[in-house]
């Protein structure tokens, strides 16, 4: 974790942040609620800059246009997305969530590069052992991950919830749980698995 409320009041530059670097997002397709995180890597750091989500938004296209709108300014607007392989079945008028991307963000002026691919993931242990042995920090060859205190606080607070059953795989339940709420649920956890 890192920054502080202090600084998104006092307008505090984000020290991690490079206009002029190509940004990361990760996109997770969860139906009722889907959220869009922004990374940039910084000395073998993946620095979660951001967090949008499309519960409060209407559609994929307000999801993309909240990005856009925030990073206007970004001089290099190269963005390469990681996410669901869902992503890539096709959905409303015969196109597939990525490539609905990449047209409207070309738009935008961004050139976007789709680093999802359509095989199966892998193994729910794999990718357990994995995330922890890169959140323990022990291994110099894996990369560190660090979230923005306030701009991913529901991310962080999800990460802290999310429980893993005894054959790895994520408790899932609250996800169906109409009453629970969405923004800490699995689903922001499920972006920083498609990054890594």
């Amino acid at each position: 974790v890192y920054g502080n409320e202090e600084d998104e009041v006092n307008g505090v530059v984000d020290f991690y942040y490079n206009p002029s670097k190509a940004l990361t997002a990760s996109f997770d397709f969860g139906g009722h609620y889907s959220p869009l995180g922004i990374f940039q890597e910084y000395q073998n750091t993946e620095y979660q800059l951001n967090h949008f989500d499309a519960k409060k938004l209407e559609s994929l296209k307000d999801l993309c246009n909240e990005f856009a709108d925030t990073y206007i300014d970004h001089k290099y607007k190269t963005l390469h997305v990681y996410g669901d392989p869902r992503g890539h079945d096709a959905g409303l008028h015969g196109k597939s969530a990525y490539q609905f991307i990449i047209n409207y963000l070309n738009a935008r002026g961004w050139n976007v590069n789709i680093c999802v691919t359509n095989h199966v993931s892998d193994s729910h242990q794999t990718r357990y052992l994995n995330m922890n042995n890169m959140l323990e920090e022990s291994d110099d060859n894996l990369p560190r991950l660090r979230m923005h205190k306030t701009r991913c606080k529901d991310a962080i607070i999800a990460m802290q919830l999310t429980d893993s059953k005894d054959d790895f795989q994520k408790d899932k339940r609250t996800e169906k749980d109409k009453e629970y709420p969405q923004e800490h649920a699995a689903h922001n956890t499920d972006i920083i698995d498609y990054l890594f």
